[in-house]
């Protein structure tokens, strides 16, 4: 029984390789679109070959979810010089489009769907007229840019941070350098790294500065006298003095936040420092009532 030659068998894989590939819409339209020829094609029918096989699931994506590239949302892709590149795909570009405005931000705890939040395309179609209120309040705000900003409060998904990170977008795409922090996040962050002088002095100088900043859920925090009278304060008081515009969200009402910050974590009281708080808050900001039942379950 005679053996089959292995580069028999190669050569008859390689000639399958080119003939499927020659015929196949999607090379075809690759070769005109680098202006190559078919020998160009055979003499790299590898490149070719894993180009197709990658290309033709990607046909088939519906979506970053789905992405099994061990580099999220890259594509395989041939260069004029015939070497294999990666490259964004569809899906990528668009998200990296919703969320071009993120180079402006300074620091940013937002996540990515309320990253892509804007007050222009929020529906209003079977919204309260309350609400319609909010949102347009919110729209002459970034319209008009006033040098006091706003604080809004109410309870619990009422849509306070949905509204104020909309707004830190819209400020962020017309180029203004913006900040939005979660506050308890924010406390806990310096807190574990309190050490870290220069990583703490670096964020509350961005804090400070920052053209607009957005302070999302302050008296959600454990308050401590560190945190209130060395890093709280300080920020207010730069951007009062500065005349910087400053957005607050909160469950709390003025009153149950200067209670809030009266009495420390470790209870000790004092009324004189969390007055200087509430002082600052009110010279920056016109309070803003957000009232209605949850829109998390909407």
């Amino acid at each position: 029984m005679e053996k089959i030659k292995y580069s028999e068998v190669k050569t008859d894989y390689i000639e399958q390789l080119k003939k499927q590939l020659i015929n196949d819409q999607d090379v075809l339209a690759l070769i005109k679109e680098l202006n190559l020829t078919k020998e160009d094609v055979f003499k790299n029918v590898v490149i070719f070959s894993n180009w197709l096989e990658k290309h033709k699931y990607c046909k088939q994506c519906v979506g970053l979810e789905m992405c099994n590239s061990s580099h999220l949302g890259y594509r395989l892709d041939i260069d004029e010089n015939l070497e294999q590149v990666l490259v964004p795909c569809h899906y990528l570009q668009k998200r990296e489009n919703l969320i071009a405005h993120k180079k402006n931000y300074l620091l940013c705890d937002l996540s990515e769907k309320n990253l892509t939040t804007s007050l222009e395309e929020i529906d209003l179609s079977n919204e309260s007229s309350y609400y319609k209120g909010l949102v347009n309040i919110a729209k002459q705000w970034v319209n008009e840019l006033p040098i006091k900003g706003l604080y809004f409060y109410g309870g619990l998904g009422t849509g306070k941070t949905y509204l104020a990170s909309a707004m830190c977008n819209d400020l962020a795409k017309k180029g203004y350098k913006v900040a939005f922090v979660n506050y308890p996040r924010l406390c806990s962050d310096i807190r574990n790294n309190v050490t870290e002088y220069d990583y703490v002095d670096s964020k509350l100088r961005k804090l400070r500065r920052a053209q607009v900043l957005v302070i999302d859920d302050i008296g959600a925090e454990s308050v401590t006298n560190y945190i209130r009278d060395d890093i709280l304060f300080p920020i207010l008081d730069y951007r009062m003095e500065h005349q910087l515009r400053t957005i607050f969200t909160s469950n709390c009402d003025l009153k149950s936040l200067e209670k809030r910050m009266t009495i420390s974590k470790s209870g000790e009281e004092d009324a004189i420092k969390a007055l200087r708080i509430i002082e600052r808050i009110q010279t920056l900001c016109d309070m803003v009532a957000v009232t209605g039942a949850s829109r998390r379950s909407l």
